[in-house]
């Protein structure tokens, strides 16, 4: 059973591997949308999955939890679980996560390769949610103390989204020093900066982290993470936890991203 953000972009790119798998292991996927984000507060749900059968559960959190708890009490009565995404301690699952460590050196990169040395700003959300922790740490390790990191709030409009990171950047160019490039946490963002710079008509770089098809309208460095080696990992992880439960010890498999450039950088 996988349970995810039906409305993420990256849902319907991990659930069609995963479908594939586990068809050719003669097993069906099924999948559940997590409407508001509470997918650790329903221990009912679960329940209803343990009596019908269900015993292998993949969870993709979009928003931060603030309790992982339940992960215990469902491993402790026969579940094999694996989080994707979301790095977080916990003995009772696997973590399939993007290398954000390697994925933002490689941002820097080739926004350096463009942009030269000046400041670098990253663009992110609030650093509660696991990715965003990493990508924002690793963005502190990549570019350095002169660097800074901008939050930004969870917009669910895109008008309003662009609208605040295009103000946003308006802000950073006035600064005595301002940047000559952008990292942005996810591609949603990484979108808003690219269209609020080609208003502006300036010549920053803007990288992100998260690749998407619809990046091809814009110019852009975009990470795009290996969606397909994700889903392997962890269909096989669940594999293992069922025929080795004793065996098994909870570990965290990361993945190295691939460089995309788009518009006038390809």
């Amino acid at each position: 059973v996988l349970i995810a953000p039906v409305h993420s972009p990256f849902f319907s790119s991990m659930m069609a591997p995963l479908d594939h798998l586990a068809a050719k292991r003669g097993a069906v996927l099924l999948y559940k949308h997590d409407f508001d984000g509470k997918m650790l507060q329903s221990p009912d749900f679960y329940l209803k999955l343990l009596e019908r059968g269900a015993r292998n559960l993949v969870l993709w959190p979009h928003v931060p939890q603030d309790d992982w708890s339940l992960l215990d009490r469902l491993r402790s009565v026969g579940m094999n679980i694996v989080v994707v995404d979301q790095e977080h301690e916990t003995a009772a699952a696997d973590v399939v996560a993007l290398d954000s460590d390697h994925g933002m050196q490689s941002l820097v990169q080739e926004i350096r390769s463009r942009s030269g040395n000046g400041p670098l700003r990253m663009l992110a959300h609030d650093p509660h949610l696991p990715s965003e922790h990493s990508r924002q740490d690793a963005f502190r390790k990549s570019a350095g103390d002169e660097h800074k990191v901008c939050l930004a709030p969870r917009l669910e409009d895109d008008a309003h989204r662009d609208a605040f990171i295009l103000q946003l950047i308006k802000d950073a160019l006035e600064e005595s020093r301002p940047p000559v490039g952008f990292v942005c946490s996810n591609g949603g963002l990484g979108l808003a900066a690219a269209r609020a710079v080609s208003v502006l008509r300036k010549e920053l770089v803007v990288g992100t982290f998260d690749y998407m098809d619809t990046m091809e309208e814009h110019t852009l460095i975009a990470l795009k993470q290996p969606i397909d080696a994700m889903a392997r990992a962890t269909f096989e992880s669940l594999v293992k936890q069922s025929r080795y439960p004793k065996q098994w010890r909870a570990s965290t498999l990361h993945f190295e991203g691939e460089i995309i450039v788009t518009g006038e950088f390809a």
